[in-house]
């Protein structure tokens, strides 16, 4: 999957709006025709993206959890590790259950 850059329309829009307010008249078509174009666009199905980390948790045997929604991961020790070690442990670099980025 290659990676995209999410932007806001209105934002776009207004770039675009100010920007052909400083051309020349013949130009300003052009412009409200890219305005035109942006609005139209399809919208992405996007969320923001969450972050977390893995927290010591010493709670019953112990063990680590997402900061986000306190789930256990259990390919993680049950002791308290160096975040080099959490980081190769870990077995992915989002929580499998919320799906947060995990922060090394």
């Amino acid at each position: 999957m290659n990676n995209v850059d999410l932007i806001y329309r209105s934002v776009a829009e207004d770039a675009l709006t100010m920007l052909g307010a400083q051309l020349p008249e013949s130009k300003t078509k052009a412009v409200a025709r890219c305005v035109m174009e942006i609005h139209q666009l399809p919208s992405a199905d996007a969320l923001p993206v969450r972050y977390a980390e893995w927290i010591y948790d010493p709670a019953d045997i112990g063990g680590y959890a997402c900061s986000e929604c306190r789930t256990r991961n259990e390919n993680m020790p049950s002791i308290r590790v160096s975040r080099k070690v959490l980081e190769e442990l870990a077995g992915t670099k989002y929580c499998p259950e919320c799906g947060a980025k995990m922060i090394w």
